[in-house]
C-alpha cells in the first residue's frame, strides 16, 4: 500500500507533464500569480509605483511551454494563464489600495464616480493587457519548447 502524500505528489509531476491545456494553463497561472505577487512586493519596496510586468510574462512562457502542441495553441494557453492571475488578484490589490486610501479621502461624489469608472473601464482593460503578455509569453515559451526540441509526455 502506497502513501498518500506520495500519490498526491506522483499525481502532481504528472500534471506538471501531461500535455494537457488545462494542465498547462493551471500550472502558468501559478506561476504567473507567485511571480506576480513577488514582484508586487519588491515594488511596494522601491521607490516606483506599484507595477506587475514580468509575471505574467513567465507565466505564458510556463503555460506555451507545457502545452507546445501548436503555436495558436500555446499562444491561446499563454493567454489564459495571464489573464487568470489578473482577474484573481487585481481586485485584491484595489481592494487593498482603497483600504489604504480610506481614511485619507473625503467620500464624495467624485470618490464614488472614480471607484465606479475604475471598475467598469480599467479593470477589463487591465485583465486584457495581462491576456496579451501572457499571449506573447505562450509564444516565447512555444519556441523555447520548439528550441529544445520538448514533447508533452502523453498519459
Amino acid at each position: 500500500m502506497t502513501h498518500q502524500h506520495s500519490s498526491l505528489w506522483a499525481d502532481i509531476i504528472n500534471s506538471i507533464s501531461s500535455g494537457h491545456f488545462s494542465s498547462a494553463v493551471l500550472w502558468g497561472t501559478l506561476v504567473g500569480c507567485f511571480a506576480s505577487i513577488v514582484e508586487y512586493n519588491v515594488s511596494a519596496m522601491g521607490t516606483e509605483p506599484y507595477s506587475v510586468r514580468y509575471g505574467i510574462l513567465l507565466g505564458g512562457i510556463v503555460a506555451g511551454f507545457l502545452y507546445a502542441s501548436s503555436w495558436r495553441d500555446a499562444v491561446k494557453a499563454g493567454g489564459y494563464a495571464g489573464a487568470i492571475p489578473v482577474i484573481v488578484l487585481a481586485p485584491l490589490v484595489y481592494f487593498f489600495l482603497m483600504v489604504e486610501l480610506t481614511p485619507t479621502i473625503q467620500v464624495d461624489g467624485g470618490v464614488l464616480l472614480w471607484t465606479i469608472g475604475s471598475s467598469i473601464i480599467i479593470y477589463p482593460a487591465t485583465v486584457f493587457i495581462g491576456m496579451i503578455l501572457g499571449a506573447i509569453g505562450g509564444f516565447i515559451g512555444y519556441s523555447l519548447a520548439s528550441a529544445v526540441s520538448y514533447t508533452p509526455w502523453s498519459v
